[in-house]
């Protein structure tokens, strides 16, 4: 083997392991879900993994539910139900869900 064949595969496997991790860090945006409740951080979750979190502060809740890579408010007990009406939001649609009676922000981390 001469050196420019050896050349040629440190810069390939250095080429690979580069575009690895991008991939990597590409995959990694956007699949965390903040939950913030009177402005503060009352969580963070992994949008890949299904589950109800309900988020009870002095007696105002509210119930989200992460599903299929999507977020969902599904019950409160604020007045207006605004919250629960919302649409879910995704990283492929983007947004955020707000309930203002229980200053409740719900959001996918970019």
């Amino acid at each position: 083997m001469n050196k420019k064949s050896v050349y040629f595969i440190i810069g390939a496997i250095v080429i690979s392991l580069g575009l690895f991790g991008i991939y990597f860090m590409v995959q990694q945006n956007g699949n965390k879900v903040i939950v913030r409740s009177y402005n503060k951080v009352y969580g963070e979750y992994d949008l890949r993994k299904d589950q109800t979190i309900t988020v009870d502060v002095a007696g105002d809740y509210n119930i989200i539910e992460i599903k299929n890579g999507t977020v969902d408010v599904i019950e409160s007990n604020c007045d207006n139900q605004i919250c629960v009406y919302d649409l879910p939001i995704s990283k492929d649609t983007p947004g955020i869900i707000v309930c203002l009676p229980h200053e409740l922000i719900v959001e996918i981390e970019e």
